[in-house]
């Protein structure tokens, strides 16, 4: 058996680190699994199992007379089970002719995400993906929400929630004398980072001791950098900028925080719960499955309760241990995919 996961491009997207995540969780289990992204970064080069094929071809058509070649060779000597993530990847499979023996993994409410970084027409953009998802043999998303939404098309979706790549993690305890928030994601405004600076004026205003990193980059920077200027919270806050690979700055960091107002299934905030931080997140979306217990963290209505629950976090002690909790593990994730590979096959 032959496993094709399509992608946009090797990037640090949360999409891209899901698709990531489930072939290796895969490969673990001895299959062949390649991920194909369509088009070329220098990120491509620096993981193992990926074709370039597809990148060679600068116009979509091109793409997908490579890809019917592809495949159809294939096919010719064993089976062949093709995962797609996000728009192109999935319109790609349709174009194709894959559909029957595709697999759509969907990893956002589309509306509220399209909506926020195209306005109205990106809700037609929504409609649109949704439908050429529901042509798939499966369509796979994240949580409750995200199936209501495609309570409309002629598909049967699947939940499987969202997991991570599980790095082995020591769980030494952290002595900051000064509680370190930190929050990572795009600098945009469904990401609410502005929101956050105005938080964390309100700690300053109370006299409490804090850091805040905050890990990104994004269309609301400057934005972000005048704020914290305007208020005179540079000792307090730091914007570190994109970061590869944020696990050690979770593993120095105390609480996470991230106050989205549209969220799938954050892939920081389940990064953050491994490494054993508890999380400051709104209650939207699929948060409050993430989120089942006071130990794992605070979820939040608005801006005063998110105050509220960073000054509870900056007085109190916290232990180190792994939070996050089933459905949201590597190797239930996998097996809930291979549970539909198998029915394709």
């Amino acid at each position: 058996m032959k496993i094709y996961i399509l992608i946009p491009r090797l990037d640090n997207n949360g999409p891209v680190k899901g698709a990531i995540a489930l072939a290796n969780g895969l490969r673990k289990k001895k299959l062949d699994v390649t991920l194909m992204p369509l088009y070329h970064t220098s990120k491509s080069k620096s993981i193992d199992n990926v074709s370039l094929d597809l990148t060679q071809h600068q116009f979509f058509l091109e793409k997908i007379r490579e890809f019917k070649k592809i495949i159809k060779n294939r096919i010719k000597s064993e089976k062949v089970v093709i995962i797609s993530y996000c728009f192109q990847p999935d319109l790609l499979v349709l174009l194709s002719g894959f559909s029957r023996i595709a697999i759509s993994s969907l990893r956002g409410n589309l509306v509220k995400n399209y909506f926020a970084d195209y306005g109205f027409i990106g809700k037609i953009m929504a409609v649109v993906h949704y439908w050429v998802s529901s042509r798939h043999a499966f369509c796979v998303v994240l949580n409750k929400t995200m199936l209501h939404s495609m309570r409309f098309y002629k598909a049967s979706p699947v939940i499987i929630e969202n997991f991570i790549d599980e790095p082995e993690i020591k769980y030494q305890e952290i002595q900051n004398k000064v509680k370190k928030f930190i929050f990572i994601g795009a600098l945009s405004k469904r990401k609410a980072v502005l929101e956050l600076v105005d938080c964390a004026l309100e700690l300053k205003k109370k006299d409490i001791k804090f850091k805040l990193d905050i890990l990104g980059d994004g269309p609301e920077k400057q934005k972000v950098v005048d704020r914290i200027k305007i208020n005179s919270l540079e000792k307090n806050i730091n914007i570190v900028g994109h970061v590869d690979n944020p696990i050690d700055y979770l593993k120095s960091s105390d609480i996470f925080i991230l106050p989205s107002h549209s969220e799938g299934t954050s892939r920081a905030s389940m990064e953050a719960l491994y490494c054993g931080l508890p999380c400051i997140m709104r209650d939207v979306d699929s948060n409050s499955e993430l989120i089942s217990s006071s130990k794992q963290g605070i979820l939040c209505l608005n801006k005063k309760e998110i105050i509220d629950a960073m000054e509870y976090y900056s007085k109190r002690q916290l232990k180190r241990e792994c939070l996050l909790s089933e459905p949201f593990r590597q190797n239930i994730g996998v097996d809930k995919y291979l549970i539909l590979i198998n029915k394709i096959l």
